[in-house]
């Protein structure tokens, strides 16, 4: 106190400010090594108090209110005592030290925790946190690899260990895991990594209800630090190999060798088109939706993956590589691979010889299928994870949109154009069919010779008009397998382009009565196939298009009196003159229409001037006395079915052209005269079977047995059996 007292003194003299100082040195340098020699002196006795049997100074540290001093003193003779060789001479007192140790390790928890603050102070306390985290674990029960199940009850037990149990115990349990994968395998290895990351977390769940006040995220980063740091890239380049495995797995159960050198999108439509037919493949339908399937499958896996073991800012930017692999693999290197090799199978010239491959139908019918798939998905997988970018875009979003957008235009522009290769195909083989098989002289009869109906257009009336539709329908699925406004298109496209190639064809030829028959049956028969392609939108003024070519095919085959009349019918109303007048003119006796309408005009056209009961009686009389002329004229001949045909059409233009002599009571039992007549001659065309119940049918049941036989006789066929046998029945 004295000294304190001086130093007081000293420090408030103005003249001697550094005398303090100089002082204070003095005193510690002096005061130093007596304290040293005070505390050593205390080691000493402690020492030999430990020394010896008694353990009078262990209880008393044990109560002793200079707990921290008694502390200090203990740590220091343990430090001494480590450096005790292991001789009888010093092995009890290091026994009592170690005993002194496990003292800390009892249940005592305040006691213990009291004790390590007061070590906390000294430089070996890393060494005795080491050693009670050791000694805890040493209590812990044994735990078996599925350690996070029993996590939560050990560590509700001793809750100070959860940061030993992190960096010890749970580390080698991931790291054994992960030596018993084959390092080669990457699917092994990241279903693994997946499998015991997701394990932790909900470990790290279950932990952070005990309020442990540990940061568990950041040692659940620091376990699996070293896994995840590569973690992407092994990610990649399996969904890669896994990708291209899928691919090759099914062109090897194809047959296909896939070609080495891949076409670039930018030069792509130049090479489907180029010609190059000769390639491996070339036609064959190469796209299948569940090896299509499988892949989305395993982006999705991917995908999920990636979101469990990534941070939240990494990963919207490692969807967009998931985003890339997924459209490099399903479009570049399958879809548009194979509407390429399907598109190659086309012929290139206008007119088709061989019956065209339209596998490219069905190659468009899978790739739709394909892409339907592929824009679900992406919508599910991909779209949410690129969109969890902060504020919900991002760049990557924007650069994933524009390559589908790419896509969807290559797509579109790919098919438009294998489409429109598919439709020329189509034309040009119905063009050569319909070149090959019908000539001029098919529609008009040989000078001379009889006017039946020509071979090549009864030939054409089956294969010509069916052989290009049923080839879209069976090769390749065909168009009926379309839905949709697409494949509507597409058969309202061939509908219209079938029917200028039949236009065009039928302005080739000029056309004989007997041949603008043929020329409707021909016609007929192509409604009959083109019904698939005919819409019901597919109309000009509300009548369906092939329709009005029928209707101006009769113009070929009525009377040119009734020309006039045909032409102002409502389904030929509105088109233009020169569309009817171009019809009217492939009329062999196109020549002699003024001649027909001379005499037409000129005849029966004045009777309509007479009026009254003599004009009547005139008119009826000319009736009857035609109606016997026709029935002498027609009794000269001897009649085919095309005859008879022949004599069905004349007897319809007589009746239009005698219609003012038809007066209504010129009937025979309630039936107009010339429409008995015209049942009449239905006898010459129907088949012989059918002829007794032409023969019974109303109009026919009053005429005698030998009027109808007359007509029946009138066949080129009445001696056969089966005439025969119908007229007996008559």
């Amino acid at each position: 106190s004295c000294a304190i007292t001086s130093i007081s003194w000293i420090a408030e003299s103005p003249p001697c400010r550094t005398r303090p100082v100089t002082l204070g040195d003095q005193l510690e340098s002096a005061n130093g090594p007596r304290e040293r020699l005070a505390e050593m002196e205390l080691l000493v006795r402690h020492l030999h108090e430990f020394c010896l049997e008694s353990r009078t100074s262990f209880e008393l540290t044990h109560g002793s209110p200079k707990l921290a001093e008694t502390a200090a003193t203990i740590q220091k003779l343990y430090q001494i005592c480590s450096e005790f060789p292991d001789t009888d001479e010093f092995l009890k007192t290091k026994q009592r030290i170690i005993e002194f140790e496990s003292a800390f390790l009892s249940k005592d928890y305040n006691y213990c925790h009291r004790l390590s603050v007061i070590l906390a102070s000294f430089k070996a306390y890393s060494r005795c946190t080491e050693r009670f985290v050791t000694e805890s674990l040493k209590t812990l029960p044994y735990l078996d690899s599925d350690v996070h199940r029993e996590l939560k009850q050990c560590v509700s037990r001793t809750m100070e260990s959860a940061r030993a149990i992190f960096s010890k115990r749970l580390k080698d349990l991931v790291a054994n895991r992960f030596r018993q994968v084959d390092p080669n395998d990457r699917t092994a290895y990241l279903k693994v990594l997946e499998s015991v990351h997701q394990e932790n977390r909900r470990a790290c769940d279950d932990l952070a209800e005990l309020h442990l006040g540990v940061d568990l995220a950041k040692l659940s980063h620091t376990l699996f630090l070293p896994y995840l740091s590569g973690y992407f890239q092994v990610e990649r380049e399996n969904l890669n190999e896994r990708c291209q495995m899928v691919l090759d797995r099914y062109y090897e159960e194809q047959g296909h060798v896939l070609q080495q050198q891949q076409v670039g999108p930018h030069n792509l439509l130049q090479h489907i088109f180029s010609g190059a037919s000769e390639e491996q493949g070339a036609g064959r339908v190469l796209l299948c939706g569940l090896s299509v399937a499988n892949i989305v499958a395993e982006v999705s896996q991917s995908c999920s993956r990636c979101r469990h073991l990534s941070q939240s800012s990494e990963f919207f930017q490692r969807a967009k590589e998931l985003a890339d692999i997924f459209f490099r693999y399903i479009y570049d290197e399958h879809v548009t691979y194979g509407l390429r090799l399907a598109a190659l199978g086309l012929p290139q010239t206008d007119e088709v010889a061989q019956r065209p491959n339209l596998s490219f139908l069905e190659a468009v019918r899978e790739a739709n299928m394909i892409f339907h798939l592929c824009e679900s998905k992406y919508s599910e997988i991909l779209a949410p994870a690129l969109k969890s970018a902060p504020g919900g875009a991002s760049p990557q979003l924007a650069q994933v949109q524009e390559r589908r957008r790419a896509i969807s235009c290559g797509l579109e522009a790919q098919i438009q154009q294998g489409l429109e290769r598919t439709l020329a195909a189509i034309v040009g083989h119905v063009r050569h069919l319909l070149n090959s098989e019908q000539k001029a002289a098919d529609f008009r009869p040989p000078i001379g010779g009889s006017d039946a109906a020509p071979a090549s257009a009864v030939a054409l009336r089956t294969p010509a008009p069916r052989s290009a539709p049923t080839s879209a329908a069976t090769c390749g699925g065909g168009w009926p397998s379309w839905d949709g406004k697409n494949g509507q298109l597409f058969r309202d496209e061939l509908g219209i382009r079938l029917y200028r190639c039949l236009v065009e064809h039928l302005h080739k030829f000029k056309y004989s009565l007997s041949g603008g028959l043929q020329a409707l049956c021909d016609l007929t028969e192509y409604m009959a196939c083109l019904k698939p392609v005919r819409h019901s939108g597919f109309l000009v003024d509300g009548h369906d298009l092939y329709d009005v070519l029928c209707k101006l095919l009769n113009l070929l085959v009525i009377q040119p009196a009734n020309l006039h009349d045909i032409c102002e019918e409502e389904s030929l109303r509105s088109l233009s003159r020169e569309v009817k007048q171009s019809f009217i003119m492939l009329r062999t006796d196109s020549g002699s229409a003024e001649v027909c309408a001379y005499i037409s005009g000129h005849v029966v056209g004045r009777l309509a001037f007479l009026d009254g009961k003599n004009g009547q009686l005139f008119r009826d009389e000319l009736g009857i006395r035609l109606y016997r002329c026709l029935v002498e004229h027609l009794h000269k001949f001897k009649y085919s079915l095309s005859g008879g045909l022949q004599a069905l059409c004349d007897l319809t233009e007589y009746m239009a052209c005698l219609k003012p002599v038809r007066h209504s009571g010129f009937l025979v039992d309630g039936h107009d005269l010339y429409d008995v007549l015209c049942k009449l001659l239905n006898l010459l065309v129907i088949q012989p079977a059918n002829l007794h119940d032409i023969c019974e049918e109303e109009s026919l049941r009053s005429l005698s047995r030998e009027v109808k036989q007359s007509f029946i006789m009138l066949r080129t066929d009445s001696g056969s059996a089966e005439v025969k046998a119908a007229l007996e029945k008559i």
